[in-house]
C-alpha cells in the first residue's frame, strides 16, 4: 500500500527524498475567484481518537473526517494538506517491541482514514518511516514532485520538501525548482517539515508574502510566524486542531505587499521597548495607509464535542482502540 501520495500524478524519475509544497496563485486576468481555503493539519502522531485531556477533549480523527467534509459541503475552492509526523509518535522500528503491534494497527487506519478524505499532498515525516512495510510512497524519495490544481479560477502548483537534518539524502535542488516556477506564480505555499532552527534559513530563498505550512516542532500559532516577509503556519500537536487559512483577494491578484509590511512593523512594535523606536515605528505604520483587507485570515479550528464525529469513522476508530 502506498499512502503518502501526490494524487494524480506521474512517477517522478530523478531521485531525491524532497518533495514540495507550494500553492500557486497565477494572476494577469481580471477574473472573479472566490477566496481559497487551504485546510492544513500535521503531527497527528498516532493519536487516532480525541487526546482524553482533562481541560477539553479534543481531537479524533472521526472529528477531523466531518469537519473536512463540512468545509468541502460548503462549495468553497478547497485544498487539504498535512505537513507529516502522523502514523506514530515515533517510528515504529525505534518503538518497544510490545508497542509496535498497537503502533502498526494505528498506522494503517489513519492511512485509510487519510486516503478517504482525498488530501491534495501529504509530506512525510521522521515518524512515518517504517522499514519498507508499506509506509511511505516512493515517489517522495524523487523529484520534482508537480502537480497543477485548478480550483475555480485558481491554479495551484504543488510540491514539498523535508529537512537535511531528518532526511540524509536530502538535496537542495528544490532551490532550483522554485526559482523556475517563480516567474509564473504570485503566491507560494511550501509544506515544510523541518526544525524550528532552519525556518529562517528556508526564509531566505522565499519571497515576500510567501506562506510556509510547518510540520515537525507541534507549535500552536494562533498567528503565523513573519521571517523576512515570509509568513509560516502550524496546526498544533495529536491531531487536536485544523488550520484552516482563507486567502482573500483584491481584483486578481493578492494584497501582499501592504499588508506584509504592516506585519513586519506591527512584529517590531511588539517586542520595542525604545519610546522614540517606538514613535518611529508607528509613523511607518502610519504612512502605510488605512489598514487594506487582509489577504489572509488563519485560524486553528478545535475538534471538540462541538463538532460531531463521522460515524463511519468513528466505527474504525472504535474498532481499532478496542484491539489496542
Amino acid at each position: 500500500m502506498i499512502w503518502f501520495h501526490i494524487r494524480q500524478i506521474a512517477r517522478p524519475t530523478s531521485p531525491h527524498l524532497v518533495f514540495f509544497a507550494v500553492l500557486c496563485l497565477i494572476s494577469g486576468q481580471s477574473v472573479a475567484r472566490e477566496d481559497l481555503v487551504v485546510l492544513y493539519t500535521g503531527n497527528t502522531r498516532g493519536e487516532v481518537g480525541p487526546c482524553g485531556c482533562a481541560t477539553e477533549n479534543l481531537g479524533g480523527l472521526a472529528r477531523r473526517a466531518a469537519f473536512v467534509r463540512g468545509e468541502r459541503g460548503r462549495g468553497v475552492p478547497l485544498l487539504l494538506v498535512d505537513s507529516g509526523d502522523d502514523l506514530s509518535y515515533a517510528p515504529i522500528a525505534t518503538l518497544p517491541v510490545h508497542l509496535r503491534k498497537e503502533a502498526d494497527r494505528s498506522a494503517q487506519l489513519i492511512s485509510r482514514i487519510y486516503e478517504s478524505l482525498q488530501y491534495d499532498a501529504i509530506l512525510r515525516g521522521e515518524a512515518d518511516i517504517f522499514d519498507g512495510r508499506g509506509f511511505g510512497s516512493p515517489e517522495f524519495d524523487r523529484s520534482p514532485a508537480l502537480r497543477i490544481v485548478e480550483r475555480s479560477g485558481w491554479r495551484v502548483a504543488i510540491f514539498g520538501f523535508g529537512s537535511p537534518n531528518l532526511f540524509p539524502r536530502f538535496d537542495e535542488n528544490w532551490r532550483a525548482e522554485i526559482a523556475k516556477i517563480r516567474p509564473k506564480v504570485d503566491l507560494v505555499l511550501v509544506l515544510a517539515h523541518i526544525a524550528e532552527t532552519e525556518i529562517s534559513g528556508i526564509a531566505k530563498v522565499l519571497k515576500r508574502g510567501d506562506i510556509v505550512i510547518l510540520g515537525h516542532t507541534g507549535k500552536h500559532l494562533d498567528d503565523p510566524i513573519l521571517r523576512k516577509d515570509v509568513l509560516f503556519f502550524e496546526a498544533d500537536y495529536r491531531g487536536q486542531f485544523v488550520g484552516k487559512l482563507q486567502l482573500h483577494l483584491e481584483s486578481d491578484k493578492l494584497s501582499t505587499k501592504n499588508q506584509i509590511d504592516r506585519l513586519r512593523l506591527e512584529d517590531d512594535l511588539r517586542f520595542s521597548e525604545e519610546p522614540a523606536a517606538r514613535k518611529q515605528i508607528e509613523e511607518r505604520i502610519k504612512s502605510l495607509g488605512p489598514r487594506p483587507k487582509s489577504w489572509y485570515a488563519n485560524e486553528l479550528v478545535p475538534l471538540s464535542e462541538r463538532v460531531s464525529p463521522d460515524r463511519e469513522i468513528l466505527k474504525q476508530v472504535e474498532s481499532v482502540t478496542r484491539k489496542n
